[in-house]
């Protein structure tokens, strides 16, 4: 009762100071007082909810009293019946007659929790907290980012939605960027997986909210305000969605078509698996909930028919309102579309955030010359660099703040320059995606000769500047899953030529252009290729391309978007040839993009409308197999599939250039603006993850 009425006494000081407001600086007051009110409204439901929680220890208390006391009952009882006098006077206690002497229970081994799966037992490494160093926690990290569609990661496989959901979000295990084969512990403290893989019992971690949304404080909206906590039940709501037939997720559907759950109770969750498969591990300990308390709900708080969930789930309000809670290390205060986006760390989190009590996410640069200067100008703290901004800047030496490249004599010359830099990996991949319901690309033959016109070695120079590395299929070439056997369909015009004269592509009329007839017209060999309108590196693979492409009579038209119009050709099948990116997982799993039964499913991931029988086989194999060379021989076998199909000209994998205000190097008179801790990712981490943040933190003046 006395939280309850400091609340109230803030909560009118507050007001009183609302209407005191000088009026030139309202717009900004109003902001600051409005962020203070919502402190104050979410430390008193921390307050309330440490009352409950210590109303619930105090009955807990109680009953283990009550249970005491009636243990010492049987206690005295069984001593005055069972004492008799020894020879030395002392009393001596001794067991009934009746009861046989009890046998000691031979010791249990050891059990070993090293973040592998197995059956039987918790694997699960204990969670690290050992990033964390409470001294460099301050100030706020900015950064560019990618426009979003949606911030509801079950509607679309967008990267730019999953990196805002990832920044407030929990998953039941997690991953350490050192080794990140191995699990640790997340939302779930202990799992135990038995029945050859198909069933995951689930101790949850108690005490665990959603984050109140900032549109809570709206009229209307009230009903928001109140503090939810984190159940089973919002992880059998997140399968159920996903598996909603009403639902537009086929991209998950995909992996957890298989899948369902009950809640044992509130915080013991069950996964059952109709197969034994080897994703089955993957997606079931990194799968994160759902806020089934506001997706089953109207705008007004009140409850929806139970029949309406998956039709409403599509175009939620919430959604709609650009709404996002989660349970992870920050909360999102604001979404501005095309202007930025701003988290806040969570200061109610269970284990451990960055070193920054803000991140913002800057939307409304995409320019690549604008963001650059943006950077140089202390506007943000972190670029990856372009290849041609790496030429210019770097191996041209443009700009004297980013050290000389120089890979012989001073290979880490990039970690002493007040802007530092890094050549880093990642595990994404780009391509072209050909359409292969369109009818000039749906012969194999055809996407087989645009390969052989596509001049890696030129694009490499000309375009990345040394930074591409040659993509032979979906499969990174450092993984164990790749097939260095498959060959690499080269530079070659001649077997280009060949090839579109065998698939029946000539050029009948003299006009330089190849055609064909189909249903009853002559149809052209045109291709346009769609591609982010701001990535100038996309423009400049593409112009390339054409110039060797119009050599054998293909003509390739450029199709550049924004990113709105970008995915909606995505998801709509509308287009010839869409450049993209795909990140991959360490483990490799080709259904999402490559299997059959996604060809003709609206917004799957199969952009290409794939179909080969042969390596759908391949696929549903590679799953039910659990042997790691086994599972090496049969990815090696469908990628090589995949490859010779050509459903996409597979690019490059990625190689990028990371660059930082370095400390104590940047000479800038805020210090305020250097980053620190990020070579260590460089130095420890593995090489697919040297970017990861738990280290990073803001020099303090």
């Amino acid at each position: 009762m006395q939280g309850f009425k400091v609340f109230l006494l803030v909560l009118i000081v507050l007001l009183l100071g609302l209407f005191m407001l000088d009026r030139s600086r309202e717009p900004r007051q109003v902001k600051e007082l409005i962020d203070s009110l919502d402190q104050a409204q979410m430390d008193f439901q921390r307050l309330r909810a440490s009352q409950e929680a210590l109303l619930r220890g105090q009955g807990e208390l109680v009953r283990s009293m009550e249970q005491l006391s009636t243990a010492l009952d049987a206690f005295r009882r069984g001593f005055a019946e069972g004492v008799t006098v020894g020879r030395g006077g002392a009393p001596a206690i001794h067991a009934p007659e009746t009861e046989a002497p009890r046998e000691q229970p031979a010791p249990t081994a050891q059990i070993t929790r090293d973040g592998v799966p197995v059956l039987g037992h918790n694997f699960l490494l204990p969670y690290d907290r050992s990033p964390f160093e409470p001294e460099r926690l301050h100030g706020e990290l900015r950064a560019f980012a990618q426009e979003p569609t949606t911030l509801n990661t079950v509607i679309t496989s967008m990267g730019a939605t999953s990196a805002i959901v990832n920044m407030v979000s929990d998953s039941l295990c997690s991953t350490r960027p050192e080794d990140p084969s191995r699990w640790q512990e997340g939302l779930a403290t202990a799992v135990v997986i038995d029945d050859n893989f198909k069933r995951f019992t689930f101790t949850l971690r108690p005490d665990v909210y959603w984050h109140i949304p900032t549109m809570a404080r709206e009229s209307g909206r009230e009903w928001l305000r109140e503090r939810v906590p984190v159940t089973a039940h919002d992880f059998v709501f997140f399968l159920r969605m996903v598996n909603d037939g009403e639902v537009n997720a086929p991209h998950l559907r995909v992996y957890y078509s298989k899948a369902s759950a009950r809640a044992i109770d509130d915080y013991t969750l069950e996964v059952i698996w109709e197969e034994s498969e080897y994703t089955n591990i993957q997606f079931t300990l990194g799968m994160s909930p759902l806020a089934r308390h506001i997706y089953i709900r109207n705008e007004d708080g009140s409850e929806m028919p139970e029949s309406d969930w998956g039709v409403a789930f599509n175009e939620h309000w919430f959604d709609r309102a650009w709404g996002l809670v989660g349970t992870g290390p920050y909360r999102l205060q604001a979404f501005a579309p095309r202007r930025q986006v701003e988290f806040r760390r969570n200061h109610d989190y269970w284990g451990v955030t960055d070193h920054f009590e803000r991140i913002t996410w800057d939307l409304s640069v995409t320019q690549e010359d604008a963001q650059l200067t943006a950077f140089k100008n202390n506007q943000v703290h972190s670029y990856g660099l372009r290849p041609g901004q790496w030429k210019a800047e770097v191996l041209d030496g443009h700009e004297p703040r980013f050290a000389a490249y120089d890979p012989e004599n001073h290979p880490k010359a990039g970690r002493e320059s007040p802007f530092g830099w890094e050549i880093v990996g990642s595990n994404r991949w780009s391509g072209i995606c050909w359409n292969t319901r369109r009818p000039q690309l749906a012969d194999p033959r055809v996407r087989q000769a645009l390969a052989h016109a596509y001049d890696y070695e030129r694009i490499k120079s000309e375009v990345w500047f040394g930074l591409a590395q040659r993509s032979i299929g979906p499969i990174h070439p450092s993984s164990p899953y790749f097939n260095a056997d498959t060959p690499a369909f080269t530079f070659d015009l001649a077997r280009a030529a060949a090839l579109l004269d065998e698939a029946g592509w000539v050029d009948s009329n003299g006009d330089g252009w190849r055609d064909r007839m189909i249903d009853g017209r002559r149809v052209t060999l045109r291709i346009a290729i769609t591609y982010y309108a701001q990535a100038r590196v996309w423009a400049n693979v593409v112009s390339l391309f054409a110039e060797t492409c119009r050599q054998i009579g293909v003509q390739i038209v450029p199709s550049p978007v924004e990113d709105q119009e970008w995915a909606r050709r995505a998801d709509n099948r509308d287009f010839d040839g869409f450049m993209v990116v795909w990140t991959s997982g360490l483990d490799v799993d080709f259904m999402q993009l490559w299997h059959s039964s996604g060809a003709d499913e609206p917004q799957s991931s199969n952009y290409a409308s794939y179909i080969n029988r042969e390596a759908d086989v391949g696929m549903e194999a590679l799953r039910t197999t659990f042997d790691p060379e086994q599972r090496y021989a049969i990815a090696a076998q469908v990628a090589d599939q995949i490859y010779r199909d050509q459903p996409y000209l597979f690019l490059s994998v990625g190689r990028g250039v990371f660059a930082w205000h370095n400390t104590p190097y940047t000479q800038a008179v805020d210090r305020r603006q250097r980053l620190g801790g990020v070579t260590h990712g460089f130095d420890h981490y593995h090489p697919l993850f040297t970017t990861d943040r738990s280290r990073w933190f803001l020099q303090r003046e």
